[in-house]
């Protein structure tokens, strides 16, 4: 059949209109995934970067709590007598302080050295405490460890060493710290613990598996200490057979990485040396305001791509059938114009228009994948958003559930050992207690409010009889500490009951809080307590004002939220609790600078 000249005009525009619809596809569909991918990853390398910190700040304290635990043994009466102590209650000590220390991280050796070179050690394999030559100790690790332990001996200050080959061919690291008798000084020795390097880094994550996220540890030396490859364990990371190892275009970077980290730095870059893409973050582990050890955190590309991988593919496929869809029709056409030849202006106009339908078909598809994609994304920055929330109220938290707890372990270790200030310790181990109780309150009380389980009981009462009420506390409590002569308290209040609508228990809290923060910060002067009604707005305004200290200007913008504070005395969690409190009752809470002191107020609906 001879084909018209006019159909092989067609056939000619639809080809190339079929070649530049596939061009386009492929340019769009690679240009989108790499941005998607460009964008995932830097989002990654944040979220590394905040996770590398967290970790690196749990070694810290973990190691601070260690050193603590060790001071307290080498301060111990035990040590302060002129002739040798009783064996064994100086074992059971020892033994104490090791399993005590094995709660907080893996630490299984724990020994003593004497100036005498004479050395006690015990593990956590062993029930007993072993004596033995100094040197015949260290002879069974490498001979840097016997270096370290002279060292410790020599310099008279806490050590941590570089790392180092225990018996079992596994990388140790180890801390000492000095003995003197506390009567005249007198320098006794050391007391020192050792770890596995491997067993304490992998008690905060993965070390083995390549495939996931996982730690390196390393020390100053840049000697690795941990790691999943164990041909790199042992041997410097600037060693010649390790440089030698590194891809000649990957090595600056990776070199750069690791410098940055040695310096004191946070750092981030993304290489690959040889398993595949990565995205490597380091961090210092700070010790006594010194980069002591180093961590790297390493997640595969694969691994960080993986949650996009199905998205991108059902995208794909989605597209492909889009487009064999309208290659099919564009087939259809070209059949029917080479059969219908006598035809063809016809079925031109009549392809032409399912043409158009499925380019606006294909058009439509490609704007509801990428409003997905775009909603997509969105719900995973706020994922994020709550998770590195989540993270950093249990952080916060944790750090000020420890200082309490530290203090009360001070205290009944200063008890035992000074018996004629028992009393004095013992008040101040009740008053961390008070505080530990308050802070636990306070944090499951914010884990109510963010959970959503708060429960606000609706019904009408009187709120002058709860000012009244908390007022008499606050009173109370300034007789029972002999303040109630440097402070004195106002009450403004209406003659008339005022009927509120809400929870009386809650709003009590909500004024006990405030009032305690008013005195808190009011060493002398007058708190003034005043109650008011907004009929317009159908509500009734409480107000606490001091004339303390005022509230620092730094804090202001964020004072309602969690874990503000300037006052050692305070979680900052107080005001954070009274907002959610007073929001979930339909009220507001605000805060007032005055010329001198702080305001207050709130707003409950009248009943």
């Amino acid at each position: 059949m001879k084909i018209p000249e006019q159909t092989k005009n067609s056939l000619l525009y639809i080809s190339c209109a079929v070649i530049i619809t596939y061009g386009v596809f492929l340019y769009l569909q690679n240009s989108y995934q790499d941005t998607l991918t460009k964008t995932i990853v830097e989002e990654q390398k944040g979220r590394q970067e905040y996770l590398a910190t967290s970790v690196a700040r749990n070694i810290q304290s973990d190691l601070d709590s260690i050193l603590q635990r060790i001071n307290n043994l080498a301060q111990s009466p035990y040590f302060n007598f002129k002739n040798s102590v009783e064996k064994e209650p100086f074992e059971n000590k020892m033994r104490e302080t090791l399993l005590d220390m094995h709660q907080i991280i893996p630490v299984d050796e724990l020994f003593i050295g004497f100036k005498n070179h004479t050395l006690l050690a015990t593990n956590t394999g062993s029930s007993k405490v072993e004596a033995s030559d100094l040197s015949s100790f260290s002879i069974a690790k490498d001979n840097y460890f016997s270096k370290f332990l002279n060292q410790s001996l020599a310099e008279q200050k806490t050590l941590f060493s570089y790392g180092y080959k225990g018996e079992n061919n596994g990388t140790r690291i180890a801390i000492t710290t000095p003995i003197f008798k506390e009567d005249n000084h007198e320098y006794l020795g050391f007391v020192g613990i050792s770890t596995l390097a491997s067993h304490l880094i992998g008690h905060y994550g993965n070390i083995d598996d390549q495939t996931k996220q996982r730690f390196v540890f390393y020390d100053k030396n840049a000697t690795i200490l941990v790691a999943a490859s164990n041909r790199s364990i042992g041997t410097s990371f600037f060693s010649n057979q390790t440089q030698e190892g590194l891809p000649i275009s990957e090595k600056p970077t990776i070199n750069q990485l690791f410098q940055k980290v040695l310096s004191g730095q946070i750092y981030t870059a993304e290489y690959n040396a040889g398993q595949g893409a990565r995205v490597v973050t380091g961090s210092p582990i700070i010790i006594d305001g010194h980069p002591t050890y180093f961590l790297n955190v390493i997640t595969p590309l694969s691994q960080i791509l993986s949650p996009i991988n199905d998205l991108t593919n059902k995208a794909l496929l989605l597209n492909i059938i889009l487009i064999l869809a309208f290659t099919l029709s564009v087939l259809y056409l070209v059949w029917n114009l080479m059969s219908w030849g006598n035809k063809l202006d016809d079925k031109v106009k009549i392809r032409t228009q399912e043409l158009e339908y499925a380019n606006k078909s294909l058009l439509s598809k490609s704007n509801e994948l990428q409003s997905v994609n775009s909603q997509l994304i969105g719900i995973n920055k706020k994922l994020e958003i709550n998770d590195k929330l989540q993270k950093e109220f249990v952080n916060v938290a944790a750090h000020e559930l420890r200082t309490p707890i530290q203090s009360i372990m001070g205290y009944t270790e200063l008890s035992k050992k000074l018996p004629e200030k028992r009393v004095e310790y013992e008040s101040m181990i009740t008053k961390n207690v008070e505080r530990l109780s308050k802070l636990s309150d306070d944090i499951l009380q914010v884990a109510r409010i963010e959970s959503g389980i708060m429960q606000i009981e609706q019904h009408d009462f009187n709120i002058v009889d709860v000012l009244i009420e908390s007022v008499n506390e606050l009173k109370a409590r300034l007789r029972g500490k002999s303040l109630d002569d440097n402070i004195s308290i106002e009450l403004l209040l209406p003659r008339y009951p005022v009927i509120v609508r809400g929870d009386k228990s809650k709003i009590f809290q909500v004024l006990s809080n405030l009032l305690s923060n008013a005195e808190k910060f009011t060493d002398s002067g007058t708190i003034t307590v005043s109650l008011n009604e907004n009929l317009s707005k159908k509500s009734a305004i409480i107000s606490v004002e001091d004339t303390g200290k005022g509230v620092d200007k730094e804090i202001i913008p964020k004072l309602f939220t969690k874990f503000v504070a300037k006052s050692e005395r305070g979680t900052g969690l107080g005001l954070y609790i009274c907002k959610n409190i007073v929001g979930a009752h339909g009220g507001s809470i605000w805060f007032d600078e005055t010329k001198k002191g702080a305001k207050f107020s709130f707003s409950i609906p009248l009943a």
